[in-house]
């Protein structure tokens, strides 16, 4: 490029970044509040239920501290949010329209979450309404052809349909129907479930509206609802009740089943859905990453597979949660020669994806035997810190035991690779990724502190904490 063509670049690109201040075009993605100086929101990136997507109008940036962990400035998020590259994204933005940036909607910082906080306590009457509702959803999904094949082309076929009684709500045969059937409509509950909700002129709306809804169900009853994307412009793929507790979707069905050997932890929906077609018992995150209120929920089962997509944040993700876990978790492990980037999409490709799927969970048994001796010390050294952590010369036994079942794997060739939240980097504050520490030979330890190398041949010298280690694997190889 000539120099005078290069300046002329820069000029344009830096043109279209005035145009398109980044808070103007994150607005357009997700809905974003004032938090201080910075603006935050649900991340349009991924699916989440706790904002972690932030927003810096001084530097015209935006980071994501949640599963993406990574940001940018406005170009990088069109490139990421539209699937362009930086010239397409460039002519994207200096093809619309410049909005007056004073004039974009944030939300005030909420001092009555009345929008966000669950009720204190659910009734019976509540789950009434809220199974009334998912039957008026279900019978209307019948008339909306291009949603069952929809459904079909992601595998979720009609028996599928009627087995997990997806439905559809049009935003507006909710209350006409519950008249139509002869129940009782009741304003205030309903807006305490948030199935309507109150709009800016004050008219009430269905929340759900022109949503797919898949109920969580205990038998018969819903006890959850949530709505499902069907067109570009609703920017967030999944929404839930706000009325209602978020649970672990599916746990009641599994349950139900008496199955306390073993679960499978996914992060949406359809993953869940795909895996109960193929009568494995299976739970929905609702998210990437599993909420502290939901731990004990998990503890009843021998074994919890964790599903997360099988990209980078997933595989974060699958981390976070296995550090939450301890000893149960067991990651199952992407094949890079499959397509499809998580199980849904596994099914939509493989007319036998349920028998490969089972070749994954077989390897994810084996690495968790693999890992059982590392893991089951890393959870004795856990269990003693959080009950009798006064205890120094236990601990010392215990942090020695790590150290010797590391030694024991690289004599075998293995490497060992100790993860925990408490390794991440840190940057303002906050975590920027779940740390790891790969591990290939081991100096010394001196109190809790092991001095490691990452190269086989001892060249690179570093240290970590083994009392904060949550999570341990022994793999043959480390990928890059």
């Amino acid at each position: 490029m000539m120099q005078n063509d290069k300046a002329k670049w820069e000029e344009r690109k830096e043109r279209v970044r005035a145009a398109n201040p980044i808070k103007v075009i994150a607005a357009r993605y997700t809905q974003l509040a004032r938090a201080g100086r910075q603006l935050k929101g649900l991340c349009p990136l991924h699916q989440e239920d706790t904002p972690s997507f932030v927003v810096y109008p001084e530097q015209g940036r935006w980071w994501c501290y949640g599963a993406c962990q990574t940001g940018g400035d406005v170009f990088k998020l069109v490139m990421l949010k539209e699937g362009l590259n930086f010239k397409a994204a460039l002519a994207f933005l200096e093809n619309e329209i410049v909005v007056d940036s004073s004039h974009i909607p944030i939300a005030p910082t909420p001092r009555d979450k009345e929008t966000s906080q669950s009720l204190a306590q659910i009734t019976d009457e509540h789950f009434t309404y809220l199974t009334l509702a998912k039957d008026v959803y279900r019978a209307a999904l019948g008339n909306e052809h291009r949603l069952l094949r929809y459904l079909d082309e992601r595998r979720i076929d009609g028996e599928a349909v009627r087995r997990f009684q997806i439905g559809y709500a049009d935003g507006e045969s909710l209350q006409r129907y519950f008249s139509f059937r002869g129940w009782k409509w009741i304003p205030a509950l309903a807006q305490e479930l948030g199935l309507v909700r109150n709009d800016k002129r004050g008219n009430e709306r269905e929340y759900f509206r022109e949503r797919l809804i898949i109920p969580d169900l205990d038998g018969e009853r819903a006890v959850y609802l949530v709505g499902r994307s069907t067109h570009a412009e609703q920017k967030i793929k999944y929404i839930g009740l706000s009325g209602v507790p978020k649970p672990l979707f599916g746990l009641a069905r599994v349950e139900r089943s008496g199955e306390h050997q073993r679960v499978f932890v996914t992060e949406g929906p359809f993953d869940a859905l795909t895996l109960m077609m193929w009568d494995l018992p299976a739970v929905c995150l609702l998210g990437a990453y599993l909420k502290k209120d939901l731990h004990r929920t998990l503890e009843q089962f021998k074994r919890v597979y964790i599903v997360t997509d099988f990209d980078t944040a997933g595989r974060t993700a699958a981390r976070v949660t296995a550090c939450q876990l301890g000893a149960r978790a067991v990651i199952v492990p992407r094949d890079p020669a499959l397509r499809g980037k998580d199980v849904n999409e596994l099914a939509q490709h493989y007319r036998d994806a349920a028998a490969r799927f089972e070749t994954l969970v077989a390897r994810a048994d084996i690495q968790a035997e693999r890992n059982a001796p590392l893991q089951n010390v890393i959870q004795r050294l856990r269990t003693h810190l959080a009950t009798a952590h006064e205890r120094g010369d236990i601990t010392q036994v215990l942090l020695e035991k790590i150290v010797d079942v590391i030694a024991a794997e690289i004599a075998r060739g293995h490497t060992v690779v100790l993860w925990s939240r408490a390794y991440a980097e840190r940057k303002d504050g906050k975590a920027t990724q779940v740390g790891r520490h790969v591990i290939r030979a081991i100096q010394t330890l001196h109190d809790s502190t092991l001095k490691y190398s990452a190269q086989r041949e001892g060249l690179a010298d570093a240290e970590c904490d083994v009392a904060v280690a949550e999570y341990g694997e022994v793999l043959d190889e480390v990928s890059k």
